[in-house]
């Protein structure tokens, strides 16, 4: 059993387990300082175990931990633990292990073992998500940005009949009008985001996760104007309504697994990408794919394109490779984290797929649309690095 004195000898471990709840727990920096008390750089001082009064970090430590709703011997063994979402999501449906088995083969029992954190396949967790409308990053509790619950006719994703499901998640459709433009482009969004949106309003800098595998990064100085738009509403008679824009239909698990899909088409025989696709969820996709009428172009804007709007009304279409150098997640971090409060770069770069350097201007920009997937993943392997580095 830990006390709240022990932490302070082992502050640095301690910084790192918050860090790591943080991200568990989808709590900001700005909102743990809200709800403990805690100011800003203190909490930083905490993170990094840099307090060297014993008092003082006692005090700070004990707020920040009755705000995240742990104790101290749960700070100091939660390093490893994922927070499993699977029953959450399925009370919120009203789905039962039955009903995710008959749709999807795994047995009830298995199930049940997934549930309670065993690990299971890549292809389990897919197959799972996909009947919960989410995607597998927010299924085990390692998603950075929040995923919201798809609205997708549960009857189309694996033949599921007369479920009866209240599913929730999307909110209506987000749209921007960027200085040197006269039209809005529009995006589906959840409810969480909507509140987001009208809370930061007023900072320099947004990050704006939308519904499908869309992540906008603003700069809200070259923002001319920007609606928000309830489903519930009537179809609006200004700002170039796309009636074919998302509608939030489109679980995560989608996107996230849209990569060895396109490699399964080209090498259906690719044993290891075989392994992470059931036959039902590749009969799913190829369903999917062809109602939506995704062709390669489609789908590889989708994993990895990117849409730069200027002020000057000029937009750039290009894609991005993760894998080489580039500043972009490290920014969309800490706009996201930060909700705003801080922004360091003039100018962030990245790779394309080609290998060509893309620098850009941020004083330049209305909006950099990114994939949401992509970044998500590059941001969380940011961080696991960062623990590492520390521990």
């Amino acid at each position: 059993m830990y006390s709240i004195g022990e932490l302070f000898d082992k502050r640095s471990v301690v910084g790192t387990r918050l860090v790591e709840i943080m991200s568990e727990k989808k709590c900001t920096k700005a909102s743990l300082c809200k709800a403990s008390g805690v100011s800003r750089p203190t909490l930083d001082k905490v993170i990094a175990g840099t307090i060297t009064n014993k008092v003082n970090y006692e005090k700070h430590i004990k707020k920040i931990l009755e705000a995240l709703e742990i104790t101290p011997d749960m700070i100091m063994g939660i390093a490893k633990r994922k927070h499993n979402q699977t029953n959450t999501i399925m009370n919120i449906l009203r789905i039962s292990n039955k009903q995710i088995s008959q749709a999807t083969g795994i047995s009830v029992q298995r199930l049940k073992h997934i549930e309670s954190g065993e690990e299971a396949s890549i292809s389990e967790y897919r197959d799972i998500a996909c009947c919960l409308g989410t995607g597998v990053r927010s299924l085990i509790g390692e998603n950075f940005f929040d995923t919201p619950i798809a609205t997708l006719d549960i009857a189309f994703q694996y033949d599921v009949r007369n479920m009866n499901c209240n599913i929730s998640g999307f909110w209506g459709h987000f749209g921007i009008k960027p200085c040197g433009s006269n039209e809005f482009i529009w995006y589906p969004i959840s409810g969480d985001v909507r509140k987001m949106i009208i809370r930061l309003m007023d900072s320099d800098r947004i990050v704006v996760p939308c519904m499908n595998n869309r992540l906008l990064y603003l700069n809200m100085d070259n923002v001319k104007e920007m609606v928000l738009l309830d489903d519930s509403c009537d179809a609006p008679d200004f700002g170039n309504w796309n009636h074919n824009v998302s509608s939030g239909e489109i679980p995560m698990v989608v996107y996230e697994a849209l990569e060895d899909y396109f490699y399964h088409e080209i090498d259906p025989d690719d044993d290891e990408i075989k392994k992470t696709m059931s036959n039902k969820f590749i009969s799913f996709m190829n369903r999917f794919v062809k109602e939506k009428q995704w062709d390669e172009s489609e789908m590889e804007n989708i994993i990895s394109g990117v849409t730069t709007y200027y002020v000057d009304g000029q937009k750039e279409m290009t894609d991005i490779d993760y894998n080489e150098s580039e500043n972009i997640s490290e920014e969309i971090d800490n706009v996201y984290d930060f909700e705003g409060d801080i922004y360091e770069e003039k100018n962030l770069y990245y790779h394309n797929l080609q290998g060509a350097m893309i620098i850009i201007n941020v004083n330049k920009i209305a909006m950099i649309e990114l994939p949401l997937v992509k970044t998500e993943e590059t941001i969380c392997e940011n961080i696991n690095e960062m623990i590492k580095e520390l521990l």
